[in-house]
């Protein structure tokens, strides 16, 4: 993953809203080079 990166966050108040709420977040992060990347 050559110069590629990404990110997020999640704050404080929003984990608490999905605590509250019982809620689960799933993270589904991935990557596929092409050949033509390379």
């Amino acid at each position: 993953m050559n110069n590629w990166n990404r990110g997020f966050k999640l704050t404080p108040e929003s984990m608490k809203m999905l605590s509250e709420r019982n809620l689960e977040v799933v993270f589904d992060i991935y990557y596929e080079e092409s050949d033509d990347e390379e």
